[in-house]
């Protein structure tokens, strides 16, 4: 394909070829090849931070960036380990978008927890996620 000339390209769905979700693109050979190839593609979200940490008595407080852009809501999830096992984690889902801070409460005192959050869209076939954040480590009162 070193020397193969495009006859054209084109989005499958052009509407939604820059907002989150799935799409795929078609490209036709012309000259020496022929023939057209179909590439599938995964659009996801800009990652949000986490914006403010405050530690409770057995609660905590977590605050994050809005970012404007195509998005349903967020995750979060607190661990008392770092590398987030699925024994340790719990996960908690923020359906408004519009939402930038969050109270989890009945925790265990003077403990290290680590938190982290993700953006999601619901699509037409499944949710799309953005990368997580960097984890926050914060000590309960």
């Amino acid at each position: 394909m070193k020397n193969a000339a495009i006859l054209s390209g084109r989005f499958k769905n052009k509407v939604k070829q820059r907002k989150v979700g799935y799409s795929s693109a078609i490209v036709k050979f012309k000259n020496l090849y022929s023939g057209t190839v179909t590439k599938n593609f995964k659009i996801i979200p800009k990652k949000t931070k986490i914006h403010l940490v405050k530690s409770g008595k057995k609660s905590i407080t977590v605050k994050w960036n809005r970012l404007i852009g195509d998005a349903t809501g967020y995750e979060i999830q607190y661990s008392l380990g770092s590398k987030f096992s699925s024994k340790t984690t719990k996960t908690i889902v923020v359906k408004k978008y519009s939402t930038v801070s969050k109270k989890i409460g009945k925790l265990l005192n003077h403990n290290k927890y680590y938190i982290r959050i993700r953006v999601y869209k619901n699509t037409a076939n499944a949710k799309v996620y953005s990368s997580w954040s960097k984890a926050i480590r914060v000590i309960t009162k």
